[in-house]
């Protein structure tokens, strides 16, 4: 069941799906972040922990970084600024 969903900076939709019921393996929930590549068009789904929303699902896949601009796999970080939502990504 979809738990939130926002658009990236690309307008591309992204959606936090958590299981209805609990795995068996685990004991917990799973998690699934599903998104867009901007430069494929293709629909992928990530496994992650038990985030509260896109964004920081989002985040745990870049190791929490607070990445302000991200240009494939380089990230510009800014130490002195406090922010959510990357402002650009690409």
């Amino acid at each position: 069941m979809a738990i939130d969903s926002d658009f990236d900076n690309k307008q591309l939709k992204m959606i936090l799906y958590k299981t209805k019921e609990k795995d068996n393996i685990i004991d917990d929930y799973l998690y699934f972040l599903s998104v867009i590549c901007p430069s494929t068009g293709r629909n992928y789904y990530l496994c992650v922990p038990g985030c509260k929303n896109v964004w920081e699902a989002k985040a745990w896949t870049f190791k929490n970084e607070k990445i302000e601009i991200r240009h494939g796999d380089v990230g510009l970080l800014n130490l002195k600024k406090e922010f959510k939502v990357p402002i650009y990504e690409s």
